[in-house]
């Protein structure tokens, strides 16, 4: 692996494990199916689709789209949303989470 390379790994994971929240997902099989076309007829990634659909509901619910995690208070919070998949860079897919792939 090139210094560069290495350099921008250790920098994408300490990113990661500070900013990046892993959720997992366990679905049956069908429900993954559908929600895997959905996905893809709406031309999003799995995760932007699930994201969308969680912020969607939040924001009906008239819940809070961010919280501090150490207060666990609503927080006001420029951010982008929802988390892009380029954000999340390795995590979702090295770990075997969130992905388009079976």
């Amino acid at each position: 692996m090139s210094g560069k390379k290495r350099v921008r790994t250790e920098y994408m994971k300490e990113y990661q494990q500070k900013h990046i929240d892993v959720i997992r997902i366990n679905v049956q099989k069908p429900v993954g199916a559908a929600i895997r076309k959905a996905a893809k007829d709406s031309g999003q990634s799995l995760q932007g689709y699930i994201v969308d659909a969680a912020h969607d509901r939040m924001k009906k619910e008239g819940k809070p789209l961010f919280i501090d995690p150490d207060t666990e208070k609503a927080a006001d919070q420029e951010h982008k949303e929802p988390v892009s998949d380029e954000e999340t860079g390795e995590c979702a897919s090295s770990t075997g989470d969130i992905t388009e792939d079976h």
